[in-house]
């Protein structure tokens, strides 16, 4: 009986990345020219790399993360697609918080200088279509099952691990930009890791949603990261140094911001004894 509970509970986290899959293929397919368009697809495409993580890390030996490493590439191709729509959203969210007229003054300068401008969204090129096309398939045909409990425990505790591990020179240590968005991406993963996981076990909606605001917060230090490294390929002068600090300012109001929210989340005795 114990063994056919646990057989019902590894098959409806399956039915779940089936799920994840069937929607991908849906997106890819819906020739949509929405900005939601192309962050749909990435969002399907971390699931599915949170899912490998969460699945494959005891027992899949090298080879899932090849299919991993492609699923990457595709991730940051589209990536490259929707960063002018990241640069005009992060920018109004700068100049809304600005408190004088002279920050507000750089945020205008810097927005003309990277050509920040609305513009129609871009259709995602037809040979990256067809490459998560094939790798949808490859994903259904290789890397849905699951092996046991114990690897999903497995694969779950190595992500907590590997959060705590990234959190304690993001908020303990003198942290740099890099660590911030590996951090960034390990809640994320955690975050959608929980999502398959809520499927035959109990998650708290207070975890998940401490997990998605932590999530938020990082990426908005990672968006505000985008925009400097833009600036510094420009030719330095005074709007393009009152916006830096700017940005300094923000990112480091932001990460004291997110600290409380990581140790409440990491702290809760829930984290640990979903299993």
């Amino acid at each position: 009986m114990k063994n056919n509970k646990a057989e019902d509970k590894l098959l409806k986290m399956q039915d779940s990345v089936l799920n994840t899959i069937k929607s991908s293929r849906q997106h890819l397919l819906s020739e949509n020219n929405s900005k939601e368009y192309i962050h749909n697809i990435r969002v399907d495409i971390k699931h599915l790399r949170a899912w490998l993580r969460l699945t494959k890390r005891k027992s899949g030996g090298l080879d899932w993360k090849k299919i991993d490493r492609r699923l990457s590439d595709c991730a940051k191709e589209l990536g490259s697609i929707r960063d002018n729509q990241v640069m005009i959203t992060t920018l109004d969210f700068l100049y809304s918080n600005s408190k004088t007229k002279e920050d507000q003054a750089a945020i205008i300068f810097i927005k003309n200088q990277l050509a920040c401008n609305p513009t129609k969204p871009k259709n995602i090129p037809e040979k990256l279509k067809n490459e998560l096309l094939t790798l949808l398939k490859d994903f259904e045909e290789k890397y849905t099952d699951i092996k046991s409990i114990s690897e999903l425990k497995a694969g779950f505790k190595y992500s907590i691990n590997k959060c705590e591990f990234l959190a304690r020179n993001v908020f303990l240590n003198t942290s740099s930009n890099k660590d911030i968005h590996k951090l960034r991406k390990w809640i994320k993963n955690l975050y959608y890791q929980t999502e398959y996981i809520s499927k035959a076990f109990h998650v708290s909606k207070k975890l998940r949603t401490r997990m998605h605001k932590l999530g938020n917060m990082l990426g908005n230090v990672h968006d505000l990261i985008i925009i400097k490294d833009r600036l510094d390929s420009l030719e330095e002068n005074y709007f393009i140094n009152v916006a830096c600090s700017l940005i300094d300012e923000n990112i480091a109001l932001i990460v004291k911001s997110s600290a409380p929210v990581y140790k409440k989340l990491f702290n809760s005795p829930r984290l640990k004894s979903i299993f």
